[in-house]
């Protein structure tokens, strides 16, 4: 059986697909890894902005007037 699917075509493709999807997946995790606390905290202080901007209120790194 694993004779044939490497003889057939698209066997070999299903293979590269998931080498490839392996790859991704890796390459998305240390991403995150790298990335996930900053986005966290960027996320948080855009959230925090459009619930002041929501209410009203003047968002805090814009207080001083400048923007």
């Amino acid at each position: 059986m694993l004779t044939s699917i490497w003889r057939d075509e698209e066997g070999t493709i299903h293979v590269e697909h998931a080498i490839l999807l392996a790859v991704l997946v890796v390459a998305a995790m240390a991403t995150w890894t790298l990335f996930g606390g900053k986005l966290r905290e960027t996320i948080s202080m855009g959230s925090s902005a459009f619930a002041s901007a929501v209410r009203g209120s003047v968002c805090p790194s814009t207080a001083d007037g400048v923007s």
